[in-house]
């Protein structure tokens, strides 16, 4: 769902994205069922949204090597769908991304 409130139309190819390069970086990666979220946007409009998380256990190496294509990934879904944030987890650890390259 895109930060007002509209659905992205494409969203299953960021998922098929996602998933082939971290199956490239890592040797696999999983896509979970469509799952229910809600979040509130900027304007304070609480947003339903059904969402897919996609994780890869990593092989600490080919991260650090890789880390260039996965930020990009990650940014250019936040900015091209129009996302409040985009969020990420890594060693237990909980980021979002809130601006995003590219933005002017």
């Amino acid at each position: 769902m895109r930060k007002d409130g509209n659905s992205i139309a494409n969203h299953r190819d960021w998922v098929e994205e996602a998933l082939a390069l971290l199956s490239e970086i890592n040797g696999g990666a999983t896509a979970t069922a469509p799952v229910e979220g809600a979040w509130e946007n900027d304007a304070g409009i609480l947003i339903r949204e059904q969402t897919v998380l996609v994780y890869s256990f990593v092989k600490a190496d080919a991260f650090i090597e890789n880390l260039a294509r996965i930020r990009d990934l990650l940014h250019r879904f936040g900015r091209e769908t129009g996302q409040g944030e985009v969020a990420f987890e890594f060693d237990h650890e909980f980021f979002l991304i809130r601006t995003y390259d590219g933005d002017e």
